[in-house]
């Protein structure tokens, strides 16, 4: 018997983005994993979007807005830069990667 668990590496680079849920400008640390796109996570208002989709569903359970605002100011902090970030995909990918 044998088991292939398949999870991709993922880089959390910060940004300053619109946030739809406070309407206003947040700090947002994005999660960038190599062919599963990019989520955005707002460190305001604890909600998390996936770029390409919209908002990902909300936890049922107490105080997960709390929660998920503390673990994405965590986060926050360990984030890198952008351009870190494409240096790391460039990484991941090869050399034939190229920065937007």
């Amino acid at each position: 018997m044998s088991l292939i668990i398949c999870r991709p590496s993922t880089f959390y680079w910060r940004s300053i983005r619109y946030c739809p849920t406070e309407g206003r400008k947040r700090r947002f640390v994005m999660a960038e994993a190599v062919w599963y796109g990019t989520a955005a996570m707002c460190c305001g208002c604890g909600d998390k979007w996936d770029l390409k989709f919209g908002r990902f569903q909300r936890p049922f359970g107490r105080q997960w807005r709390r929660k998920a605002i503390k673990k994405h100011r965590e986060l926050w902090k360990q984030a890198r830069t952008k351009r870190e970030a494409w240096d790391w995909i460039k990484d991941q990918l090869g050399s034939e990667a190229v920065a937007a």
